[in-house]
């Protein structure tokens, strides 16, 4: 039975991809154009209700994965700040469609509840005209966050000077930048990974190791980049290129930030692959294929090519996985998006 696997322009598809072919699995592809809201299409949400890639058909077998509570959070407040950054100095038609274009983004990233947010969310601020925006937002903030059930902590805090803060059980909502630095941000695409990967475990390249310590050292690192490998690289994606590509003014604050985040985790890399070619070990696995999509932006469209370069072990891993023929064939068949 041929694989079909939804969305393969987009990174995290490309991870199941890289892992059907290192397995030597047939399978087929079905664009998906997130930013034309193909994966709310009614044919669409048949196989996966809350609309996010990426998605694999097997026959009548269906995977996926959906977002968890804390990632819907997340995508709020960042979303929440994207309001407020481009509402300084606009009237009140152009905010409204600042609305609806953050809302796209929004909707292109996966949340759930985006665009339902969204809807609520322009109604309110349809009622500000061009007077009184800054309250307006934060009154929209507070309705949207109680609809979406995590609004009953919030409140409006006056400050010195009049200034108003939002605050969730007496604290700051950090600028209403993303908390925990995004910690759930990203498509997922892992667990179809491991699934493919242990299905045809007899054919291909092993991808999970011989023994458990090896099993265990894949599972190691493929959670260092799902939870602190993923959330900065995915947050200088955001900010570099998909708002560079909307029109939107990036946040250098976040962007610095991420950096900063990334550098000091790929430090930990470069002792780690001083000590073993791979990250599991001496052989290549799901932990190494998982970081391919991301990496590839940050090395190519992103510019931040020397943060790889200027460790000596990590610039030789990357050379190594990145010339894999299963990557290069992924490449050429459905380029990046970006």
């Amino acid at each position: 039975m041929v694989v079909k696997v939804y969305g393969p322009a987009y990174a995290s598809p490309k991870r199941v991809l890289v892992c059907l072919i290192e397995k030597e699995v047939e399978f087929e592809t079905v664009p998906i154009d997130l930013l034309k809201g193909e994966h709310k299409d009614p044919d669409y949400l048949k196989l996966q209700p809350f609309g996010t890639i990426p998605v694999t058909q097997d026959g009548d077998y269906i995977l996926y994965e959906i977002e968890g509570d804390e990632r819907l959070r997340v995508n709020f407040w960042a979303l929440a700040a994207s309001i407020r950054q481009f509402s300084v100095g606009f009237g009140a038609e152009v905010k409204g469609f600042m609305v609806a274009k953050v809302s796209l983004v929004w909707e292109a990233l996966g949340s759930r509840s985006v665009m339902e947010m969204m809807i609520k969310m322009a109604v309110v601020l349809g009622q500000s005209h061009a007077e009184g925006w800054q309250r307006w937002v934060e009154v929209a903030v507070l309705q949207v966050a109680a609809w979406l059930g995590f609004g009953a902590n919030l409140e409006r805090v006056k400050g010195k000077g009049g200034q108003v803060s939002i605050t969730e059980e007496g604290k700051k909502i950090d600028e209403w930048r993303p908390c925990n630095g995004g910690a759930e941000l990203g498509e997922e695409s892992r667990a179809i990974i491991r699934y493919y990967a242990e299905k045809y475990k007899s054919q291909g390249a092993d991808l999970l190791g011989n023994t458990i310590e090896e099993m265990g050292q894949v599972e190691n690192w493929l959670e260092v980049e799902a939870h602190s490998y993923n959330p900065p690289i995915y947050i200088l994606a955001v900010q570099i290129l998909l708002f560079s590509k909307l029109g939107f003014t990036s946040d250098q604050n976040l962007i610095k930030e991420s950096e900063e985040k990334l550098a000091k985790l790929l430090d930990v890399y470069e002792e780690r692959l001083s000590k073993s070619k791979y990250l599991a070990g001496d052989f290549f696995s799901l932990a190494d294929l998982s970081h391919l999509p991301f990496t590839h932006y940050l090395v190519g469209p992103m510019g931040k090519e020397d943060m790889i370069r200027s460790r000596k072990h990590v610039s030789a891993w990357w050379d190594d996985i990145s010339s894999r023929p299963s990557w290069q064939k992924v490449l050429q068949l459905y380029p990046p998006v970006f």
